[in-house]
């Protein structure tokens, strides 16, 4: 190699490593904020406390026009707030898992989305014997409590499950359950056999 397309290469080296030392790498500060709804609290007040004030006006429309349930907000539901650097990034409105409200900002306005989980109801057969009390049995088997108290409820004029029970005896139970994306929610129709 020649000696002025060595010093030319050496140069050019020692600028850009020189160029490259001074310059700072930032990374974007995120950060999540959790507010549970109380009693006699609106949106507008939420998003207040947490600072998205210039912008608060333009998300509570944003979800006015995708049809928000205003309305059957309730204590308990759960609102996040995404910033990033500060400035507000996003939001998620939970209710329960078949009611999640986004509004996340592009560059110049605010996307309101929903999630739509799939919901299925499906028969089940629970069945098992007594081993102390029906209601011991049934939470072995992973069921909820208030089932017990459902079916309870059906046989309360014929039987009464704290003293007409013994080990041994046997119950079954056909019962709609509900899904959420495969998440229990609730049960619906009892029959008893």
């Amino acid at each position: 190699m020649n000696s002025k397309f060595r010093l030319c290469l050496l140069l050019t080296l020692i600028i850009v490593g020189c160029g490259r030392r001074g310059e700072e790498v930032t990374t974007p500060v995120q950060t999540v904020e959790k507010h549970v709804v109380k009693r006699g609290e609106n949106l507008e007040a939420i998003l207040d406390k947490f600072s998205v004030s210039g912008s608060r006006l333009d998300i509570i429309t944003a979800l006015q026009n995708a049809g928000f349930p205003f309305r059957k907000s309730f204590p308990g539901d759960t609102v996040y707030i995404t910033k990033i650097d500060g400035i507000f990034a996003d939001l998620t409105y939970y209710q329960n898992l078949q009611n999640i409200y986004y509004v996340a900002r592009d560059s110049t306005s605010y996307l309101v989305s929903m999630s739509f989980p799939y919901i299925d109801t499906v028969l089940a057969l629970v069945k098992g014997n007594i081993r102390s009390t029906l209601y011991e049995s049934m939470l072995a088997l992973g069921e909820a409590s208030n089932l017990v108290i459902r079916f309870a409820d059906v046989f309360a004029w014929e039987i009464d499950f704290f003293t007409d029970t013994q080990d041994g005896d046997s119950f079954a139970i056909y019962i709609e359950k509900t899904f959420c994306d495969s998440t229990f929610i609730d049960y619906q129709n009892l029959i008893v056999m």
